[in-house]
């Protein structure tokens, strides 16, 4: 793709199986039609994989524009705003000692400690503990391959989505991924409301902001059946996403961090002496951030040098446009590739 992006500008289209399909590499005509026309450009399509993505209001990421789209951007808006305020409740900062620990004890296995670490944090925000990290991971791991076209080969030739499933065993690998998923996250959320009735859960969770916002409105006669306007097979699935949606996009990046240390040293020995010079023997907070720019260049070229998701999920054109002249129909597929 960075070939064809070169000789035609950063712009180019392609038919593949019927579909059209519009390629940008050129950072300007990316943010001229995924950023200022967002409105048209922001949908998505259906993961020929997983069928319903786009439609049946389970994972955000993947929703077309619609009431599924909007109620659970609301509600993702709404506990990640508040999590960010608070500092993530300090759960970064309890998990971090533990990260250490493990890594210190056993670091060949330094990729499923990090995961793990990741895990643990995003169990906390979503159900107020920790303990259900690796079906999380778990989860995540199977998830992104089903979702990417490297993954099953019904994502490649979507026409295979038809076969029964000896035929197409990939079919059979995403349905009992998702039944495994749905019984997560549906008794996950029943534990916490049980947790509620019997005063033992976590003070704020994802999923207690929920319930207690369901329960609310119940109390007060409401005509909708919650605050976030969806019933609790959504909210599972809400939370659920946010919950698995944080553990390989940060992950990536630490993975990523470690090795660029690992291969530039003169830049270790910098982020080193920096964070020596102003931490001292404590460990850091999310507010020493200002105080440590070496540390943050680092991090932030590791995003540049190798972002988590390199293309992102493509974008779903929802009516007719023209750029510069060229028309793109509605219905185009639309990527962000690699320059």
């Amino acid at each position: 793709m960075k070939e064809f992006s070169e000789q035609y500008n950063g712009f180019f289209h392609t038919v593949a199986m019927g579909g059209d399909h519009l390629w940008l590499g050129d950072m300007k005509i990316v943010h001229d039609l995924l950023a200022k026309r967002a409105p048209i450009y922001s949908s998505r399509p259906e993961v020929p994989a997983v069928p319903g993505s786009d439609s049946q209001g389970q994972y955000l990421p993947l929703l077309a524009h619609g009431d599924h789209w909007r109620r659970q951007r609301k509600f993702a808006h709404t506990v990640l705003t508040a999590a960010h305020n608070n500092q993530y409740y300090g759960y970064t900062t309890l998990e971090v000692k533990r990260l250490l620990a493990k890594l210190s004890q056993d670091p060949k296995d330094y990729y499923n400690i990090v995961d793990s670490y990741c895990g643990r944090i995003t169990a906390r925000l979503a159900y107020g503990r920790p303990d259900t990290a690796p079906n999380h991971c778990k989860n995540a791991r199977e998830f992104i391959p089903h979702i990417s076209l490297a993954g099953p080969i019904t994502n490649r030739l979507p026409f295979l989505g038809k076969l029964p499933e000896w035929l197409n065993p990939s079919i059979k690998d995403v349905r009992l991924r998702r039944e495994t998923e749905e019984k997560l996250w549906l008794g996950l959320m029943k534990d916490v409301e049980g947790e509620m009735a019997a005063g033992t859960a976590a003070p704020v969770s994802y999923a207690r902001t929920y319930l207690e916002r369901r329960n609310a409105d119940k109390l007060s006669n409401s005509e909708k059946s919650s605050a976030f306007d969806f019933d609790d097979r959504e909210a599972a699935y809400a939370v659920g996403m946010l919950c698995t949606v944080a553990i390989f996009t940060i992950s990536g990046p630490l993975n990523t961090f470690l090795l660029a240390m690992t291969l530039h040293q003169e830049w270790q020995d910098a982020v080193r002496k920096e964070v020596d010079t102003v931490l001292g023997d404590r460990l850091a907070t999310l507010a020493d951030s200002p105080n440590l720019p070496t540390l943050r260049a680092a991090i932030k070229e590791c995003f540049r040098w190798k972002p988590p998701v390199p293309a992102g999920v493509p974008h779903l054109l929802e009516k007719d446009d023209i750029y510069d002249g060229y028309f793109i129909p509605k219905g185009t597929v639309v990527h962000a590739c690699e320059q």
